[in-house]
């Protein structure tokens, strides 16, 4: 891949973020959604992806694993 080509997480990549923000809160429920978009957000920013590239392939929220 090329410097100019950016990979968009995988949903294994976003999952295990998403796991580490929720170890971080304490362990603590009922916010699944919001630590797998935070880890979704930042994921893609730091492969700068920009999210409003039509050509960006969308990447939907599967159901968090905890």
């Amino acid at each position: 891949m090329s410097d100019t080509e950016k990979k968009a997480p995988s949903l294994e990549e976003i999952e295990l973020r998403a796991y580490e923000i929720y170890l971080k809160r304490g362990d603590a429920d009922g916010v699944a959604l919001e630590d797998w978009l935070a880890a979704e957000r930042e994921l893609l920013a730091s492969r700068q992806i920009e999210l409003s590239d039509p050509t960006f392939p969308s990447v939907k929220p599967a159901v968090a694993p905890y």
